[in-house]
């Protein structure tokens, strides 16, 4: 099984063994000050789930390159701030905002246990989804494309078929047309094949425990996910836990798709030339 590990960068001993607490159990803490090998081993998805970035007021604009470079090489890379209320300021937002942090978390206040597993288990989910979103959009229709992302941004929401299609700036009866005529599986379909594929991408890659997916997805019970997997795919949870059953469900999912359908096209009628 695949090492999982939370990064932290810039953090001293009490950020260390706050978060070492928080994750004991889902996986482990690798502390070091070079954000270059940490976004190296994000990119190549080795293992590296979130990364947080200590801010202190000593260390601000350090912590602060360091997001950029991390933003710069891995772009979907889940990034927790993990701040020091002195380092609060109109300036610190401004900062903060421009790099695009996942989350916050403030030291010494909201820095609980459950508190932090839970800001790293759902910033993993936005990335893990993200990842999962690129591959499913490969080489499909637009709105496919445009729907799934939309699906795969909020995989924790209830994502009823009406709420979808007023979030796209559509009607229900367009939305279902719109994909009929790409040939893609309606909106209800398109969302448990985009939870079915973020589980099998947990499950083969990063060995998540089905418990942690529900969480995850805000689900309460995992057994709602081993059923759902095994009406779309057919097989149970403990047999994709192997480096191929990603690819394999994506195959599987892409199979769905039938041939566009398309408007008839009617002739232009000819014009004919009388020769004199």
């Amino acid at each position: 099984m695949a090492e999982r590990r939370v990064a932290l960068l810039m953090g001293d001993r009490v950020a260390h063994a706050r978060l070492a607490e928080a994750v004991r159990g889902h996986a482990t803490v690798w502390c070091t000050d070079d954000p270059v090998a940490v976004a190296e081993r994000a990119a190549a998805d080795g293992g590296v789930s979130a990364t947080v970035i200590a801010f202190a007021p000593t260390r601000h604009d350090e912590a602060l390159r360091a997001t950029e470079i991390l933003r710069s090489l891995a772009p979907d890379h889940p990034i927790i701030g993990y701040v020091d209320p002195r380092t609060l300021s109109s300036r610190f937002i401004l900062e903060t905002g421009r790099a695009d942090l996942t989350d916050l978390v403030l030291r010494d206040v909201d820095d609980s246990r459950a508190v932090l597993l839970r800001v790293l288990q759902n910033a993993e989910q936005r990335g893990s989804a993200v990842r999962v979103a690129d591959r499913m959009c490969e080489g499909q229709e637009r709105d496919v494309r445009v729907l799934v992302q939309f699906i795969c941004r909020r995989l924790r929401e209830p994502l009823e078929v009406p709420a979808i299609a007023a979030g796209l700036g559509l009607n229900r009866r367009t939305l279902y047309h719109r994909l009929n005529a790409v040939g893609s599986p309606g909106p209800r379909e398109l969302v448990g094949w985009c939870k079915v594929l973020f589980v099998v991408y947990q499950l083969s890659s990063a060995k998540v425990p089905l418990t942690a997916i529900a969480t995850q997805l805000d689900l309460p019970s995992w057994r709602t996910l081993s059923y759902m997997v095994r009406r779309y795919l057919g097989v149970g949870t403990n047999t994709l836990r192997t480096p191929d059953a990603f690819e394999q469900a994506l195959a599987q999912f892409r199979t769905q798709f039938s041939s566009p359908t398309r408007a008839p096209v009617t002739p232009s009628p000819i014009k004919r030339q009388l020769v004199a």
